[in-house]
């Protein structure tokens, strides 16, 4: 006879909630763990600089994935007419907007201050200026004004030094090359 597991009692928002608790638990333990690494005066290795990718890839993703749903949300709420849900939609933007500012900011200062500092060889280089291209990049899909100016020149220019660079230094068949080409061709 096959036993069944019992039923939860616990219900699919709650759980739903305690998944995202333990996904932002993981992303901010992994966020320390590499913050630790960056901060070490070497060169990091390619498996290195691709856990410092990935790690702030996932916290930022996740919450530009957030703002997509929001703005799609907002907007069917406001169609309806529902104003009191867009009011609260629209606050709930604002933390997440705060979160991703400070996570891009945060990536961006560590590029600054170590990461690019360490990077020796070419690769390395055009690895870190495409990721501080890329998180101005970030930024500008949701600050406007002089800060989406900044932001703009700041992506550009990143992504111009890592080109030359990468013309340089890299063959034509180079991953970093190719991906830094693949996110100047969206830029």
């Amino acid at each position: 006879m096959i036993r069944r597991p019992p039923r939860s009692t616990q219900s699919r928002s709650s759980a739903a909630s305690d998944v995202y608790k333990r996904q932002v638990h993981g992303d901010k333990e992994m966020i320390s763990y590499v913050g630790d690494f960056i901060k070490m005066d070497t060169e990091l290795s390619a498996e290195e600089r691709n856990i410092v990718s990935v790690a702030y890839k996932n916290i930022v993703g996740a919450r530009r994935a957030e703002l997509r749903v929001l703005d799609a949300i907002e907007a069917k709420e406001e169609k309806k007419g529902n104003t009191s849900n867009v009011s609260y939609i629209r606050k709930y933007k604002i933390i997440i907007r705060d979160e991703l500012k400070a996570k891009c900011e945060e990536i961006l200062g560590y590029l600054d201050r170590f990461l690019l500092k360490h990077s020796k060889g070419s690769e390395g280089k055009v690895f870190f200026l495409k990721m501080k291209g890329d998180y101005n990049r970030y930024l500008c899909e949701y600050v406007s004004g002089t800060e989406y100016e900044e932001s703009y020149e700041r992506a550009l220019e990143a992504y111009l030094q890592a080109k030359k660079e990468a013309e340089e230094n890299l063959p034509p068949t180079n991953p970093v090359r190719l991906g830094l080409y693949l996110n100047l061709s969206v830029f």
